[in-house]
């Protein structure tokens, strides 16, 4: 950082200068964003433009929804509407489909549980 001069102005030149710095800072996070999401983009159509989501169900129709009771499982489908067509035939109490990606896929893929029915 330029020190000011003893009036207590900052030199135009000091001035450019960190604005150029600046910019050169935002431009660079704005290439690391560009990047992470050419990843992703890259990842999605390796996957077949397909993801993951997580299941929460209840095994039994009947009996009234208790979250104690509740069930998660994870399927690879194109939409939540295919999801819902895969499990038609198990006749579970579905409560919530949720679509997973980024750090949430990679947070729920550590867990023992994590088994993607395709």
């Amino acid at each position: 950082m330029i020190e000011p001069n003893l009036r207590g102005d900052v030199p135009a030149s000091a001035e450019c200068l960190n604005a150029t710095v600046t910019t050169l800072l935002f431009h660079e996070q704005i290439r690391t964003l560009e990047g992470q999401v050419k990843l992703e983009i890259q990842q999605w159509v390796k996957r077949g433009f397909t993801m993951i989501y997580k299941v929460l169900y209840q095994k039994d129709q009947a009996i009234p929804p208790v979250r104690e009771r509740t069930n998660s499982l994870y399927v690879e489908a194109e939409s939540v509407r295919e999801v819902r067509q895969k499990l038609a035939d198990r006749r579970y109490n579905i409560e919530f489909i949720q679509a997973l990606d980024g750090t949430h896929l990679e947070f729920e893929q550590q867990s023992e549980q994590f088994e993607v029915e395709r």
